[in-house]
């Protein structure tokens, strides 16, 4: 997998400049073509932490999202869009944080990401997981996280957004068996990213969260556009972009 990151400037959600920076984004990735073909099943994976409007900083921005979900059907791909949140229905905190109405206007469809189905990992920490049906039964997972600070892990970028991939409750039971290690923690987010493998990470750090993160904090202007097909490439940059102490990230 190929590490290159792209860095691109972008002031604010408004739609015309979001579209053109994601083209300028991904032009020396290869453009979306390289990630999706036509008729490949595309998934697309926001961060739906929790039913907050866009302006608290708290899931991915729904321009963000609605041009990706462009961008991939333009390129031939059948797109959906899921996630599983830390708190409530998938569908509530879609449609509080203005997802839902972004994939019903693009006649995408939208995966609630209800059903568990296990996987083995062959190598790490926990070997016997339950992920979501739909981030298995796809053919490529475009990554949308928000960058945002974390209580545990200092912050949530492309790797950690993948934690979406565990439903519900179990989410909270992964947490448990983890324990205060932040390591073994860590090591668990890591070994999920390799699995489901995106072919494409695009952080929405147009406005990022600082503070009491990632749900209570505070929003604080970045204006970028992070984009590559290696989670922890990606990660790496953000953090650089942050600026927070990198011995306090994990």
């Amino acid at each position: 997998m190929s590490r290159a990151v792209s860095l691109q400037a972008l002031p604010d959600y408004d739609p015309d400049r979001v579209r053109d920076t994601l083209s300028r984004l991904l032009a020396p990735l290869g453009g979306i073509g390289h990630f999706v073909k036509p008729g490949q099943k595309v998934l697309i994976k926001p961060n739906l932490l929790a039913a907050k409007t866009p302006d608290k900083a708290v899931t991915t921005h729904p321009e963000i999202v609605r041009q990706a979900i462009l961008l991939a059907q333009g390129a031939g791909g059948k797109v959906t869009v899921g996630d599983s949140p830390g708190l409530g229905k998938a569908a509530n905190v879609a449609r509080k944080c203005g997802i839902l109405d972004v994939v019903e206007e693009t006649g995408a469809r939208f995966a609630t990401f209800e059903e568990s189905v296990p996987i083995t990992l062959d190598t790490g920490t926990f070997h016997h997981l339950e992920v979501a049906r739909e981030a298995l039964e796809t053919d490529v997972i475009i990554n949308l996280p928000k960058l945002k600070t974390h209580q545990m892990m200092g912050m949530t970028c492309a790797v950690k957004n993948m934690y979406g991939a565990v439903v519900g409750m179990r989410k909270i039971s992964l947490h448990l068996q983890a324990g205060t290690s932040k390591e073994r923690f860590a090591c668990l987010l890591i070994e999920l990213a390799q699995h489901f493998a995106p072919v494409l990470n695009i952080v929405d750090a147009v406005t990022a969260m600082e503070g009491n993160g990632p749900g209570s904090g505070d929003p604080i202007h970045v204006g970028a556009l992070i984009g590559g097909p290696s989670c922890i490439a990606v990660d790496s940059v953000a953090l650089e972009l942050s600026g927070l102490p990198k011995e306090r990230v994990y």
